[in-house]
């Protein structure tokens, strides 16, 4: 919503909440007449209480709203109480579920009869664009202005770019208090999970994109058993207690480096970073981990950063009965860092009786950055990059190059600007010379596996750019080393799925993706994208088709699964619906056409000519 601020026109103060339905337009594709009937029965929690806030809806369209309030206190209490009937709602009709994104900006408007406009109204849009299902999202100034008046807490979002509002803008996530108290402190790691509204939100949601799914196709996509002779640990995300709450991309880090640590040992299952992060925030009950995700053990822990030292607290629980088995405190300096998460990893090894095999032991004396400045930048890059958008991986090169500046030696930060390049030409993000980013890219990520040849992260980002320029072979290669350096490492394993489709080894591709899932049960998007490309080479339409639209409820944005949702489509014989992903794709990337699929897609080349045509005929340009 990019709305014009003209001149000459009367202007005031006011608080704006802009929402919309997640995945509108594909529930419209699947059953219109449906769809419509519950959005009109949520458009009720919107005109009911609105005015009840002091506010009014200035604008509607198809799924969206738009709503002043004379005060942020206001706009915030109307957003809250949204966000809990909507959740009630869901929670009382489980067959009819719509999940709105709300967004809240103050400040200067202009007033144009009965409609608002101006950058405020543009940030609350942009502000719920980048908002989690059933969440609300504000900006800084509204954050300053209802932060002790109202019943929530919230979560630091740090700067964000958002489109075409020309400076940053720092944005927060409304939280609910009682889904907080994980963070607070490590005895409420055993405390039992309240069932707060926002819990009932995200836990309905998880049922219907992930169990659902698993229950509708359950011979293919139920997990492998659990070998329960081995140990299970799920790392929850360490809690973040500096003062600063953007230094969470900090405490971040140390968890997933802890998780791949711990990935390396073959006498262990360990879960991967997705499914940890699923927890972020909230109080848990380990005995529903242990239920839920079938592991006997949680580490938790606590980070603060303050100068030039680093202080930890971390537990081991049993999730059976909730007891300790292990815990310590460190205060290091920061330059020791990396000691105290080998000291971690040994003594969850020393805790669990875990028996090291010659290659444990040789994988876990690995080699760690020089530079701990280097290392933050690093940590900094990591999370611009995972919002897998134009200007994260705009904001993730640059720090990703900083960090090798501040350490040559830093292989890791070679492979993720590597990757990074790629990105930018698979997403035709850069107007350089393509033959220059992948010379660069294979340059690197060359380098990053001379200086560091025992990170699983490296040889998985060589893995990917290999792939991604067509070296199929050593691509595969890579792939295999990150899984034989760390057996738990879950995107190696997913990696190594996507490069055994595109060498059609399917039955390989569909064995190494359900060993993933496994590893990481809330897995994301490209997961459910790799299962359906195996079952679309195998010509299982409907199982493809099937898989591809779970990636699509994941990630609506996501290319590929709409590609290849189209040419499954042309088999099936429904062009229309062919055609209508085909029309997504164009809103989404109007740039993009066959000559280009055709030089980046990663699909196997005998299946290459059909599959253009499929979209040829679907209506993507040549």
């Amino acid at each position: 919503m990019n709305i014009a601020n003209p001149t000459g026109k009367e202007r005031k103060l006011a608080a704006i909440l802009a929402a919309d339905v997640v995945g509108y337009s594909r529930m419209m594709s699947d059953h219109e007449e449906r769809t419509l009937r519950i959005l009109e029965d949520r458009m009720h929690s919107f005109e009911r209480l609105v005015p009840e806030h002091g506010g009014r809806i200035f604008a509607t369209g198809g799924d969206s709203v738009l709503a002043e309030f004379a005060s942020a206190v206001a706009a915030m209490q109307c957003a809250l109480s949204i966000r809990d009937d909507l959740a009630r709602r869901n929670a009382e009709q489980p067959e009819a579920q719509m999940f709105f994104r709300m967004g809240v900006s103050v400040g200067d408007v202009v007033v144009d009869g009965d409609n608002l406009m101006g950058e405020c109204v543009n940030i609350a849009a942009r502000l719920e664009g980048i908002c989690e299902p059933g969440s609300i999202t504000l900006s800084s100034d509204v954050y300053g202005q209802v932060r002790n008046r109202v019943e929530a807490n919230f979560d630091d979002l740090g700067e964000q770019t958002l489109k075409n509002i020309p400076h940053a803008v720092r944005a927060y996530k409304a939280v609910s208090k009682v889904s907080r108290g994980a963070t607070d402190g490590l005895g409420q790691v055993r405390a039992t999970l309240v069932h707060s509204d926002r819990r009932i939100v995200i836990s309905i949601a998880l049922l219907l994109v992930v169990a659902i799914s698993f229950l509708a196709f359950r011979d293919e996509l139920r997990h492998q058993p659990v070998d329960q002779s081995i140990p299970s640990v799920l790392v929850l995300p360490f809690a973040n207690m500096n003062e600063d709450p953007g230094q969470s991309y900090f405490t971040d880090g140390i968890s997933q480096d802890i998780i791949t640590d711990l990935s390396r040992i073959s006498n262990i299952r360990v879960l991967a970073w997705n499914t940890s992060e699923n927890y972020k925030g909230k109080q848990v009950d380990t005995t529903k981990i242990r239920d839920d995700l079938q592991v006997a053990y949680v580490l938790a822990g606590q980070v603060r950063k303050s100068g030039d030292r680093v202080r930890i607290n971390a537990q081991l629980v049993e999730t059976g009965d909730g007891e300790n088995v292990w815990a310590e405190r460190y205060d290091r300096m920061v330059g020791e860092i990396f000691a105290l998460q080998d000291d971690v990893t040994q003594s969850i090894v020393t805790a669990l009786a875990i028996q090291l095999t010659p290659d444990d032991q040789e994988h876990l004396a690995h080699t760690r950055p020089q530079n701990f400045e280097a290392y933050d930048v690093f940590l900094r890059g990591q999370e611009y990059s995972s919002r897998r958008t134009r200007e994260g991986n705009e904001l993730a090169k640059d720090a990703f190059k900083r960090a090798v500046e501040l350490d040559p030696s830093y292989g890791r930060a070679y492979g993720a600007l590597a990757v990074a390049l790629t990105r930018d030409l698979r997403n035709a993000w850069t107007d350089q010379n393509p033959d220059e980013v992948r010379a660069r890219a294979l340059e690197l990520v060359e380098r990053a596996v001379r200086l560091d040849n025992s990170s699983p992260q490296v040889y998985w980002a060589q893995g990917y750019v290999y792939l991604m320029l067509g070296k199929q072979h050593e691509a595969a290669e890579a792939a295999q080393r990150s899984t034989e350096i760390a057996p738990n490492y879950a995107d190696g394993l997913g990696l190594l799925s996507l490069i055994e489709n595109v060498q059609g080894d399917f039955d390989g591709a569909i064995l190494h993706i359900r060993k993933a899932m496994d590893l990481n049960p809330f897995y994301s998007y490209e997961y459910d994208g790799n299962l359906g490309r195996a079952y679309f080479a195998l010509g299982r339409y409907d199982e493809a088709i099937a898989a591809f639209l779970d990636a699509l409820e994941k990630n609506e944005n996501a290319q590929d699964p709409r590609l290849y949702l189209a040419s499954c489509y042309v088999r099936v014989s429904r062009v229309d619906d062919a055609r209508w992903e085909i029309e997504q794709i164009r809103v989404l990337r109007p740039d993009l056409t066959l000559t280009h699929l055709a030089g980046t897609m990663p699909i196997h080349p005998k299946h290459l000519d059909a599959f253009l045509d499929d979209l040829r005929t679907a209506g993507m340009p040549e």
